[in-house]
């Protein structure tokens, strides 16, 4: 099937895109999630405007013990540019889909999609990540946890843009663990993990997930649990089979009680990981 045709805008500069997004204009950057929205018309936009020109967008720059991506900035890109600097969201971004769609596909445009399976959103919560959007009205930012509000759905007003992703430089104290059908697939179950440990103790710890519920959110019951401790079998089958704050989801792709399994062996792994490379 093809998309229903639509008015596609060309922007010179991002004031003339603003200004078409304020007008309801569609905005249009990878189109790896949006475009097969289109072809089977669960979206049909009547005006698009690209995003690609917006050349300036495509950054990645540390400053200060913080890592600016500016919202053009592929998978692929992320994925080699932050192995050291942070490594949670380039392993994040190696897990998306296929080559063509790390190549094509970009941070900006993940994010305000806002797919509940997507891989980026469980990573920039566990990393405390800051979301900066743009309009004719200025700028706003907006922790990652407070950014996505349900499936497909954001904090993003009418007139605004995704315009760059801030997370903090970090080390190598990190995990995560996607469970999928093939590789290429949506997530049914992922957990990132970020976590600071002294002397054995788990200091401060935050777990991102997605695909498991109706949006990204973080495992604070599960975080309760940890923090204070020193991690073994005992504490994490404690935090693990604590009822979950929000609903499992239920879809073609897997049932509730699957999923949920699915959720606490990828937290127990992500966890475990993060808590081992903290030690090394």
């Amino acid at each position: 099937m093809y998309p229903r045709s639509f008015k596609l805008i060309w922007p010179h500069d991002l004031g003339e895109a603003l200004e078409a997004v304020e007008e309801g204009a569609l905005p249009l950057a990878g189109g790896q999630s949006l475009i097969p929205m289109m072809k089977l018309r669960l979206v049909a936009p009547d005006t698009m405007v690209y995003l690609g020109p917006l050349h300036d967008l495509n950054y990645i720059k540390i400053q200060n013990g913080k890592i600016k991506i500016g919202a053009l900035a592929t998978h692929a890109q992320i994925a080699q540019v932050l192995k050291s600097d942070c490594p949670l969201l380039s392993k994040a971004a190696s897990e998306i889909g296929d080559v063509q769609v790390r190549n094509m596909g970009t941070i900006g445009g993940s994010v305000a999609h806002a797919d509940p399976a997507a891989d980026y959103p469980a990573a920039l919560i566990a990393l405390g990540a800051t979301i900066k959007t743009i309009s004719k009205r200025g700028t706003r930012e907006i922790a990652a946890e407070k950014f996505f509000t349900g499936p497909y759905q954001t904090a993003l007003t009418r007139g605004e843009l995704v315009f760059e992703v801030i997370v903090p430089k970090t080390g190598r104290s990190v995990g995560y663990a996607k469970f999928t059908r093939i590789a290429t697939d949506f997530a049914i179950a992922a957990v990132a993990v970020n976590i600071a440990v002294n002397n054995g103790i788990v200091e401060n710890i935050a777990i991102g997930v997605t695909g498991v519920f109706h949006h990204p959110v973080r495992a604070r019951w599960i975080e309760d649990v940890i923090v204070g401790k020193k991690l073994n079998d005992e504490v994490l089958s404690r935090a693990l089979n604590r009822e979950p704050e929000f609903e499992v989801i239920s879809d073609s792709r897997a049932g509730k009680e699957l999923r949920f399994k699915a959720f606490k062996a990828m937290a127990k792994k992500a966890i475990l990981e993060a808590y081992e490379n903290s030690e090394n």
